[in-house]
Protein backbone atom coordinates (compact mmCIF):
# COMPACT_ATOMS: atom_id res chain seq x y z
CA UNK A 1 0.00 0.00 0.00
CA UNK A 2 2.88 2.54 0.68
CA UNK A 3 5.01 1.82 -2.59
CA UNK A 4 1.30 2.66 -4.45
CA UNK A 5 1.14 5.53 -2.49
CA UNK A 6 4.21 6.74 -3.01
CA UNK A 7 3.40 5.77 -6.82
CA UNK A 8 0.33 7.88 -7.00
CA UNK A 9 1.81 11.11 -5.07
CA UNK A 10 4.64 10.87 -8.25
CA UNK A 11 2.60 10.46 -10.77
CA UNK A 12 0.36 13.83 -9.65
CA UNK A 13 3.13 15.40 -9.00
CA UNK A 14 4.41 14.76 -12.60
CA UNK A 15 0.69 15.66 -13.65
CA UNK A 16 0.82 18.97 -11.90
CA UNK A 17 4.50 19.94 -13.60
CA UNK A 18 3.35 19.19 -17.02
CA UNK A 19 0.09 21.42 -16.52
CA UNK A 20 1.84 24.11 -15.00
CA UNK A 21 4.74 23.90 -17.48
CA UNK A 22 2.00 23.98 -20.25
CA UNK A 23 1.33 27.82 -18.93
CA UNK A 24 4.53 28.53 -19.41
CA UNK A 25 4.48 26.50 -22.91
CA UNK A 26 2.25 29.07 -23.84
CA UNK A 27 4.11 32.32 -22.49
CA UNK A 28 7.23 31.00 -24.44
CA UNK A 29 5.09 30.64 -27.69
CA UNK A 30 4.48 33.93 -27.46
CA UNK A 31 7.70 35.57 -26.76
CA UNK A 32 9.12 33.35 -29.37
CA UNK A 33 6.10 34.53 -31.92
CA UNK A 34 7.58 35.65 -35.45
CA UNK A 35 6.73 36.51 -39.07
CA UNK A 36 5.98 34.62 -42.15
CA UNK A 37 5.78 36.89 -45.27
CA UNK A 38 2.63 35.17 -47.82
CA UNK A 39 2.57 35.27 -51.42
CA UNK A 40 0.12 38.11 -51.26
CA UNK A 41 2.15 40.30 -49.03
CA UNK A 42 0.98 40.04 -46.15
CA UNK A 43 3.37 39.79 -43.16
CA UNK A 44 1.45 37.10 -40.47
CA UNK A 45 2.39 37.26 -36.91
CA UNK A 46 2.41 33.64 -35.94
CA UNK A 47 3.50 31.63 -32.91
CA UNK A 48 3.91 27.46 -32.44
CA UNK A 49 3.12 26.61 -29.48
CA UNK A 50 5.08 23.04 -27.78
CA UNK A 51 3.22 21.02 -25.44
CA UNK A 52 5.40 19.44 -22.47
CA UNK A 53 3.36 16.54 -21.85
CA UNK A 54 5.17 13.19 -22.46
CA UNK A 55 4.43 10.18 -24.87
CA UNK A 56 2.38 10.75 -28.53
CA UNK A 57 1.67 13.98 -29.57
CA UNK A 58 -0.68 16.06 -32.74
CA UNK A 59 -0.19 19.11 -33.79
CA UNK A 60 -3.57 21.95 -34.21
CA UNK A 61 -3.68 24.78 -36.85
CA UNK A 62 -6.08 27.45 -35.62
CA UNK A 63 -7.41 30.01 -37.04
CA UNK A 64 -8.63 32.74 -34.97
CA UNK A 65 -11.62 35.00 -34.55
CA UNK A 66 -11.83 38.60 -36.02
CA UNK A 67 -10.29 41.75 -34.44
CA UNK A 68 -8.40 39.20 -31.63
CA UNK A 69 -4.53 38.37 -31.80
CA UNK A 70 -2.40 35.40 -30.25
CA UNK A 71 -2.28 36.74 -26.57
CA UNK A 72 -6.05 36.10 -25.87
CA UNK A 73 -6.50 32.54 -26.29
CA UNK A 74 -4.34 31.80 -23.58
CA UNK A 75 -7.78 29.51 -22.30
CA UNK A 76 -8.06 27.64 -25.60
CA UNK A 77 -4.41 26.79 -26.53
CA UNK A 78 -3.16 25.79 -22.62
CA UNK A 79 -6.22 23.27 -22.47
CA UNK A 80 -4.81 21.94 -26.01
CA UNK A 81 -1.33 21.52 -24.51
CA UNK A 82 -2.38 19.83 -22.09
CA UNK A 83 -3.84 17.08 -24.10
CA UNK A 84 -0.75 16.65 -25.76
CA UNK A 85 -1.13 18.92 -29.11
CA UNK A 86 1.30 21.21 -30.70
CA UNK A 87 -0.53 24.20 -31.43
CA UNK A 88 0.13 26.81 -34.60
CA UNK A 89 -2.00 29.93 -34.73
CA UNK A 90 -1.32 33.26 -36.32
CA UNK A 91 -3.01 36.72 -36.42
CA UNK A 92 -5.22 36.93 -39.26
CA UNK A 93 -4.11 39.43 -41.99
CA UNK A 94 -5.25 43.17 -41.12
CA UNK A 95 -5.14 41.97 -37.27
CA UNK A 96 -3.47 41.78 -34.62
CA UNK A 97 0.44 42.20 -34.74
CA UNK A 98 0.07 40.92 -38.67
CA UNK A 99 0.32 43.87 -41.22
CA UNK A 100 -2.85 45.86 -41.81
CA UNK A 101 -4.97 45.53 -45.30
CA UNK A 102 -5.64 49.57 -45.71
CA UNK A 103 -3.59 51.66 -48.00
CA UNK A 104 -1.87 54.60 -45.40
CA UNK A 105 -2.17 56.65 -48.76
CA UNK A 106 -5.78 56.56 -48.28
CA UNK A 107 -6.57 56.56 -44.30
CA UNK A 108 -5.10 58.13 -41.64
CA UNK A 109 -3.20 56.19 -39.01
CA UNK A 110 -5.89 55.63 -36.76
CA UNK A 111 -8.10 53.98 -39.13
CA UNK A 112 -5.46 51.70 -41.05
CA UNK A 113 -4.72 50.43 -37.66
CA UNK A 114 -7.87 49.85 -36.04
CA UNK A 115 -10.78 49.28 -39.18
CA UNK A 116 -11.28 45.65 -39.82
CA UNK A 117 -10.99 45.56 -43.62
CA UNK A 118 -10.54 43.09 -46.15
CA UNK A 119 -11.72 42.74 -49.96
CA UNK A 120 -12.62 38.99 -50.26
CA UNK A 121 -12.19 35.89 -47.92
CA UNK A 122 -10.34 34.28 -50.36
CA UNK A 123 -7.47 36.48 -49.22
CA UNK A 124 -7.65 35.16 -46.03
CA UNK A 125 -7.72 31.45 -47.31
CA UNK A 126 -4.79 31.49 -50.21
CA UNK A 127 -2.45 32.92 -46.61
CA UNK A 128 -3.92 29.73 -44.82
CA UNK A 129 -2.96 27.20 -47.36
CA UNK A 130 0.96 28.96 -47.90
CA UNK A 131 1.35 29.20 -44.40
CA UNK A 132 -0.20 25.30 -43.95
CA UNK A 133 2.25 24.55 -46.97
CA UNK A 134 5.36 25.87 -46.02
CA UNK A 135 5.46 26.23 -42.59
CA UNK A 136 2.77 23.22 -40.37
CA UNK A 137 2.88 20.84 -42.54
CA UNK A 138 6.73 20.32 -43.30
CA UNK A 139 6.56 20.38 -39.20
CA UNK A 140 3.72 17.98 -38.36
CA UNK A 141 3.98 15.80 -35.16
CA UNK A 142 1.62 13.16 -35.17
CA UNK A 143 -2.24 13.50 -36.76
CA UNK A 144 -2.66 17.24 -38.03
CA UNK A 145 -6.24 18.81 -36.77
CA UNK A 146 -7.92 22.29 -38.22
CA UNK A 147 -9.44 24.42 -35.65
CA UNK A 148 -10.85 27.23 -35.58
CA UNK A 149 -12.90 29.89 -33.59
CA UNK A 150 -16.01 32.41 -34.81
CA UNK A 151 -14.74 34.06 -37.91
CA UNK A 152 -11.93 31.87 -38.05
CA UNK A 153 -14.15 28.93 -37.41
CA UNK A 154 -15.83 30.01 -41.12
CA UNK A 155 -12.70 30.05 -42.26
CA UNK A 156 -12.06 26.51 -41.20
CA UNK A 157 -15.02 25.36 -43.30
CA UNK A 158 -14.13 27.37 -46.26
CA UNK A 159 -10.13 25.38 -45.71
CA UNK A 160 -11.97 22.17 -45.66
CA UNK A 161 -14.47 22.78 -48.86
CA UNK A 162 -11.68 24.66 -51.06
CA UNK A 163 -8.01 22.54 -50.54
CA UNK A 164 -9.48 19.19 -49.46
CA UNK A 165 -5.96 17.88 -50.88
CA UNK A 166 -4.86 19.35 -47.07
CA UNK A 167 -4.02 16.41 -45.06
CA UNK A 168 -6.07 16.72 -42.27
CA UNK A 169 -7.51 14.13 -40.14
CA UNK A 170 -10.61 16.09 -38.41
CA UNK A 171 -11.36 19.60 -37.50
CA UNK A 172 -13.51 21.68 -34.73
CA UNK A 173 -15.04 24.56 -34.81
CA UNK A 174 -16.28 27.37 -32.29
CA UNK A 175 -18.98 29.41 -32.50
CA UNK A 176 -18.42 29.51 -36.32
CA UNK A 177 -19.72 32.50 -38.70
CA UNK A 178 -22.37 30.40 -40.36
CA UNK A 179 -24.97 33.58 -40.73
CA UNK A 180 -24.49 37.17 -39.73
CA UNK A 181 -26.36 38.24 -36.96
CA UNK A 182 -28.52 41.19 -38.82
CA UNK A 183 -32.13 42.37 -38.55
CA UNK A 184 -31.83 41.81 -42.33
CA UNK A 185 -31.93 37.87 -43.73
CA UNK A 186 -28.08 37.24 -44.86
CA UNK A 187 -29.47 36.78 -48.80
CA UNK A 188 -30.54 40.09 -48.51
CA UNK A 189 -28.06 41.64 -46.79
CA UNK A 190 -26.16 40.44 -49.56
CA UNK A 191 -27.83 41.85 -52.10
CA UNK A 192 -27.70 45.44 -50.80
CA UNK A 193 -24.58 44.94 -49.91
CA UNK A 194 -23.22 44.31 -54.01
CA UNK A 195 -25.60 46.74 -55.28
CA UNK A 196 -23.82 49.46 -52.50
CA UNK A 197 -20.63 48.39 -53.75
CA UNK A 198 -21.08 50.53 -56.56
CA UNK A 199 -21.79 53.79 -55.03
CA UNK A 200 -20.42 53.36 -51.37
CA UNK A 201 -16.64 53.49 -50.49
CA UNK A 202 -16.28 49.77 -48.83
CA UNK A 203 -13.37 50.72 -46.80
CA UNK A 204 -15.51 53.06 -44.30
CA UNK A 205 -16.76 52.07 -41.02
CA UNK A 206 -20.51 50.21 -40.72
CA UNK A 207 -22.61 52.18 -38.84
CA UNK A 208 -22.10 53.05 -35.79
CA UNK A 209 -18.46 50.89 -35.51
CA UNK A 210 -15.28 53.18 -35.11
CA UNK A 211 -11.77 52.63 -33.49
CA UNK A 212 -12.75 50.79 -30.21
CA UNK A 213 -14.20 47.84 -29.80
CA UNK A 214 -17.14 48.40 -27.35
CA UNK A 215 -15.28 45.67 -24.57
CA UNK A 216 -13.32 48.25 -22.94
CA UNK A 217 -16.66 49.92 -22.00
CA UNK A 218 -18.90 47.24 -21.55
CA UNK A 219 -19.75 45.78 -17.95
CA UNK A 220 -20.13 42.59 -17.70
CA UNK A 221 -23.57 42.69 -17.45
CA UNK A 222 -24.15 43.67 -21.11
CA UNK A 223 -21.31 41.56 -22.52
CA UNK A 224 -21.63 39.05 -25.30
CA UNK A 225 -19.19 36.81 -24.93
CA UNK A 226 -19.63 34.75 -21.88
CA UNK A 227 -21.68 33.93 -19.11
CA UNK A 228 -18.58 33.48 -17.13
CA UNK A 229 -17.50 36.97 -15.09
CA UNK A 230 -14.35 36.11 -14.28
CA UNK A 231 -13.65 34.66 -17.91
CA UNK A 232 -15.16 38.24 -19.42
CA UNK A 233 -13.08 40.58 -16.56
CA UNK A 234 -9.72 38.46 -17.79
CA UNK A 235 -10.89 38.65 -21.40
CA UNK A 236 -11.49 42.44 -20.82
CA UNK A 237 -8.10 43.13 -19.09
CA UNK A 238 -6.14 40.97 -22.10
CA UNK A 239 -7.92 43.58 -24.38
CA UNK A 240 -6.98 46.98 -22.51
CA UNK A 241 -3.43 45.27 -21.58
CA UNK A 242 -2.50 45.05 -25.77
CA UNK A 243 -5.03 47.31 -26.96
CA UNK A 244 -2.55 48.35 -30.24
CA UNK A 245 -3.44 44.71 -31.41
CA UNK A 246 -7.03 44.44 -30.79
CA UNK A 247 -9.27 45.60 -34.03
CA UNK A 248 -12.16 48.43 -33.68
CA UNK A 249 -15.00 48.07 -36.19
CA UNK A 250 -15.71 46.43 -39.51
CA UNK A 251 -15.68 48.06 -42.83
CA UNK A 252 -18.80 47.97 -45.33
CA UNK A 253 -16.02 45.75 -47.45
CA UNK A 254 -15.09 43.30 -44.85
CA UNK A 255 -19.36 42.44 -44.29
CA UNK A 256 -19.43 42.29 -48.00
CA UNK A 257 -16.69 39.97 -48.05
CA UNK A 258 -18.14 37.60 -45.45
CA UNK A 259 -21.59 37.55 -47.40
CA UNK A 260 -19.74 36.67 -50.06
CA UNK A 261 -18.02 33.99 -48.29
CA UNK A 262 -21.64 32.76 -47.05
CA UNK A 263 -22.72 32.00 -49.93
CA UNK A 264 -20.02 29.67 -51.07
CA UNK A 265 -19.82 28.35 -48.22
CA UNK A 266 -23.78 26.95 -47.73
CA UNK A 267 -23.39 26.12 -51.74
CA UNK A 268 -20.51 24.11 -51.69
CA UNK A 269 -21.21 21.91 -48.54
CA UNK A 270 -18.20 19.40 -49.86
CA UNK A 271 -16.59 18.26 -46.77
CA UNK A 272 -15.15 14.84 -46.37
CA UNK A 273 -13.41 14.50 -42.54
CA UNK A 274 -15.19 14.31 -39.47
CA UNK A 275 -16.08 17.98 -37.91
CA UNK A 276 -17.32 19.10 -34.70
CA UNK A 277 -19.25 22.27 -34.21
CA UNK A 278 -19.75 23.97 -30.92
CA UNK A 279 -22.43 26.69 -30.48
CA UNK A 280 -23.35 28.82 -27.79
CA UNK A 281 -27.49 29.01 -27.70
CA UNK A 282 -26.70 32.14 -25.82
CA UNK A 283 -24.78 33.42 -28.72
CA UNK A 284 -24.84 37.77 -29.25
CA UNK A 285 -22.23 37.58 -31.79
CA UNK A 286 -23.23 35.63 -34.64
CA UNK A 287 -26.37 33.89 -35.65
CA UNK A 288 -26.85 30.28 -34.66
CA UNK A 289 -30.01 29.75 -35.67
CA UNK A 290 -28.28 27.56 -38.97
CA UNK A 291 -25.70 25.72 -37.28
CA UNK A 292 -27.85 22.71 -36.74
CA UNK A 293 -29.28 22.53 -40.52
CA UNK A 294 -25.62 22.75 -41.43
CA UNK A 295 -24.20 20.04 -39.54
CA UNK A 296 -27.35 17.63 -40.74
CA UNK A 297 -26.36 18.34 -44.28
CA UNK A 298 -23.26 16.53 -44.22
CA UNK A 299 -22.54 12.66 -43.49
CA UNK A 300 -19.76 13.46 -40.77
CA UNK A 301 -20.06 16.61 -38.44
CA UNK A 302 -21.05 16.07 -34.86
CA UNK A 303 -22.92 19.22 -33.50
CA UNK A 304 -22.68 19.88 -30.08
CA UNK A 305 -25.08 22.89 -28.31
CA UNK A 306 -24.52 24.27 -24.81
CA UNK A 307 -28.16 26.47 -23.92
CA UNK A 308 -26.08 28.92 -21.85
CA UNK A 309 -23.28 29.58 -23.36
CA UNK A 310 -22.44 32.84 -24.91
CA UNK A 311 -20.07 33.03 -28.00
CA UNK A 312 -16.30 32.52 -26.31
CA UNK A 313 -17.25 28.76 -24.96
CA UNK A 314 -13.52 28.19 -24.14
CA UNK A 315 -13.92 31.35 -21.55
CA UNK A 316 -17.01 29.84 -20.11
CA UNK A 317 -18.41 29.26 -16.92
CA UNK A 318 -16.64 26.20 -15.31
CA UNK A 319 -19.79 23.56 -15.95
CA UNK A 320 -19.65 24.97 -19.48
CA UNK A 321 -16.25 24.60 -20.51
CA UNK A 322 -15.84 21.12 -18.78
CA UNK A 323 -18.66 20.22 -20.73
CA UNK A 324 -16.86 21.35 -24.17
CA UNK A 325 -13.93 19.71 -23.18
CA UNK A 326 -15.41 16.84 -22.46
CA UNK A 327 -17.03 16.30 -25.81
CA UNK A 328 -13.82 17.69 -27.66
CA UNK A 329 -12.23 14.63 -26.14
CA UNK A 330 -14.78 12.19 -27.16
CA UNK A 331 -14.73 13.53 -30.67
CA UNK A 332 -10.52 13.85 -30.57
CA UNK A 333 -10.79 9.91 -29.66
Amino acid sequence: MHTLLKLFCFLAVLTYSALFSNEKAFDEGLSQATYYQTPLGHSLRYAHFVSSIEGPKHTVFFLQGRGTSLELYGDLIIPLLNRGFDVWMYDLPGQGGSSRILNPLYHDPLTVQYMQHIDSFDLYLEDARAFLSDVVIPNVVGNLYLGGYSTGGHLALRLLQDFPELPFHSAFVISPLLAIKTALPNSLLSSVLWSASFVVNLEKYMPGAGHEDPIYTTPFEGNIYTSDEQGYLTLQELCIKHKPLIMGGISIGWVKAATDSLRILWSNQKISIPVLIATGGDDGVVDVSYNDLFARMLPHFVHVFYPEGRHELFRETPEICAQWWADFDTFIK
